[in-house]
């Protein structure tokens, strides 16, 4: 029985150590090429010329855990945001207030 047990420990931590594959380390040459083309990706990205605007009561930095846009009634789009530390706000002139 105890050959048994030590045979399946010996085969379980065998399996498990070449279950863990590692991904391949990098070289700086390898490294460098990614880095050139994702600037590349950047310099004709169709979002290049987009900023960030704070926009609604105040500046309040958070973490939003949903943001749904319903479609317009007519001109404007309601916009639902809602905070995990301030509540739900609604918006019902595309974000300009909430």
């Amino acid at each position: 029985m105890k050959r048994k047990s030590a045979a399946i420990a010996v085969l379980i931590s065998t399996l498990s150590v070449q279950s863990q594959v590692k991904a391949p380390v990098l070289t700086g040459a390898e490294k460098l090429n990614m880095y050139v083309s994702h600037e590349q990706m950047r310099e004709v990205s169709a979002y290049g010329d987009l900023h960030w605007q704070y926009l609604g009561p105040v500046n309040i930095s958070g973490r939003c855990t949903d943001v749904e846009a319903v479609g317009p009634k007519g001109k404007s789009y309601t916009i639902w945001v809602a905070s995990a530390s301030s509540g739900v706000w609604k918006s019902v002139n595309e974000g300009v207030t909430f």
